[in-house]
């Protein structure tokens, strides 16, 4: 999927150095990977229902978010989808990236059947955003319990 010069693909091995790039913006601290965050990559990177989704421009990765697939039994049996770590680079914000990422996660989501996507913000700033990438929260409400 292309958006003028910017690339969404879905994410390589070899695009670990730069999604922990954009992680670091995210968090606001640098993130370096060790072997937990390695290991880690390398079991994401084999599971076929979680899909780490990267936008390039001229070869440098500039956005990226998780989309992960999840088995129902209610619905039809129909997965659901939930999207997770969406973040672009500060200085390529509204450009179209971010959007193009959510875009290619929700047509992954219709490709497996999906009734439904989700995605949980901390960020109140982000809420525009969501709202205009066609994401709601009338009627819903989420609560975390950070473990």
């Amino acid at each position: 999927m292309q958006n003028s010069e910017i690339t969404v693909r879905e994410a390589a091995k070899t695009d670990l150095d730069g999604i922990l790039a954009l992680y670091s913006q995210l968090y606001d601290k640098e993130i370096t990977p060790d072997e937990n965050i390695i290991s880690s990559w390398e079991k994401l990177m084999s599971y076929d229902n979680i899909h780490m989704i990267a936008a390039e421009q001229n070869g440098v990765l500039i956005s990226t978010c998780c989309c992960t697939i999840i088995p129902s039994i209610t619905h039809n049996a129909r997965p659901f989808a939930l999207v997770e770590y969406v973040v672009t680079d500060s200085a390529h914000r509204r450009t179209g990236a971010g959007k193009a990422c959510l875009d290619y996660a929700k047509q992954l989501a219709i490709k497996q059947n999906c009734y439904k996507i989700m995605l949980i913000t901390g960020r109140e700033t982000a809420h525009a955003f969501y709202k205009s990438c066609g994401y709601k929260s009338d009627g819903k409400t989420a609560f975390v319990q950070v473990l």
